[in-house]
């Protein structure tokens, strides 16, 4: 599952709505995220950041696991969050607090296990299905 649709799974589970500002797209949804990972209890793959240049960034060809340790210090950055941002040319993980100059150790194209997600972060049931509309 890619990142963006994970965080608005996320985000739809725990009540979160986008306040849309750049850098500020779905942020408890990102953290939850982070924090699961962090634990163990989610697995995060993602193109690592190979060579850093002014003008560019390049990652990795193929996702690579991303270490339950690396969520420590990095956070997953707003850029995540939006469609169309599994490309390779921007970082989706970034340091926290963010240094003046990336770091080096970024991660682009991230993927979570849709089921893993699914697990930790089950859609509500409607009340008919839940059997809370029959008084009995």
């Amino acid at each position: 599952m890619p990142i963006h649709r994970a965080i608005r799974r996320v985000a739809e589970c725990i009540g979160e709505s986008d306040p849309g500002g750049f850098g500020e797209r779905f942020p408890r949804a990102r953290e939850a995220i982070r924090v699961a990972a962090l634990a163990g209890d989610l697995a995060i793959r993602g193109r690592k950041q190979v060579l850093e240049r002014w003008s560019s960034t390049l990652f990795s060809e193929s996702p690579r696991p991303i270490p339950p340790e690396y969520w420590k210090t990095h956070v997953i950055t707003a850029v995540a969050a939006g469609e169309g941002t599994t490309d390779q040319a921007s970082a989706h993980t970034a340091l926290n607090p963010a240094p003046r100059r990336p770091a080096g150790n970024s991660y682009s194209g991230l993927e979570l296990d849709g089921s893993e997600v699914e697990r930790l972060w089950p859609l509500p049931r409607p009340a008919q299905d839940a059997g809370l509309d029959n008084p009995d």
